[in-house]
């Protein structure tokens, strides 16, 4: 069985809600909740009861949050997941259903990214807290989303960035000053008492001076810090959500991603 619901506001922000379960009094109990408790803020847009359906139904329902049974009729609802991209799948929020002899699959679940457990029967109270911090992760993710809409050409390139940086290196026992343009620098990790330069042109530099040593002029030159041992040039990367951890990844040309560490993740926001 396959319920889509549809509607005309296609603009609304309201949270979109899936129920997959094989049991009628399940979906009615999550459904009566939703409507009890969440009434303003959700919208069931559709309901399955097997996996087959299921499947269909993500594939073809954009969703936000998903109530998942695992132990369907004909298979499980991590199979239902599978139809999905791994990029759709890691957008949906997931609430699992279970019994308490399904708890063995937790890992599993963990593998899928599932937010909370609500083990049968359902109480309220625990199904409130649930939708509720899935409510909250859902919001902050569309915020990021907003933020990051805008094309790098569109983002406000930061404007400084013909400065030079001067670093010193033992090159065959000596050492050796090097000139760096920041434009060209891609990001600088620390590592001790040391620190790693990489430039666009794939080049790795290892000053034998710590990266507080050259943080000044590369965060006054258009630079960003993501994290305690990384300072970053933004002209280079793209960003995108961290749906895991509801913050933002820089990711470069290669595809290689950094984590943007929360303490610092205003400073890359007013970046965009």
């Amino acid at each position: 069985m396959l319920i889509p619901i549809t509607s005309s506001d296609e603009a609304t922000n309201l949270i979109r809600v899936l129920i997959i379960d094989d049991h009628d009094h399940i979906r009615d109990l999550v459904r009566l909740y939703l409507q009890r408790y969440f009434d303003e803020v959700t919208k069931i847009v559709g309901t399955a009861n097997s996996m087959k359906s299921a499947a269909k139904l993500l594939l073809t329902t954009e969703a936000d949050l998903v109530f998942l049974d695992i132990d369907l009729t004909d298979g499980t609802g991590f199979e239902a997941l599978d139809a999905l991209t791994p990029e759709k799948r890691e957008h949906l929020q997931i609430i699992v259903i279970s019994t308490l002899q399904e708890r063995k699959y937790v890992v599993q679940a963990m593998r899928y990214n599932a937010l909370d457990f609500l083990d049968k029967p359902i109480l309220a109270s625990e199904f409130k807290s649930a939708v509720e911090r899935a409510i909250e992760k859902i919001s902050k993710l569309r915020v990021i989303k907003e933020r990051l809409k805008g094309s790098p050409q569109k983002r406000a390139l930061p404007t400084v960035q013909d400065s030079v940086l001067e670093i010193r290196m033992m090159m065959q026992s000596q050492v050796r000053n090097i000139v760096l343009y920041v434009r060209d620098v891609i990001y600088a990790q620390a590592a001790r008492n040391y620190c790693t330069i990489v430039v666009k042109d794939g080049t790795h530099y290892m000053p034998s001076l710590p990266l507080k040593h050259y943080e000044d002029a590369l965060l006054h030159d258009g630079c960003v810090r993501i994290g305690r041992g990384y300072v970053i040039n933004p002209v280079h990367f793209s960003f995108k959500p961290d749906l895991v951890n509801d913050g933002i990844i820089a990711v470069l040309p290669s595809g290689e991603e950094l984590s943007i560490d929360p303490k610092y993740r205003d400073s890359v926001i007013g970046f965009l």
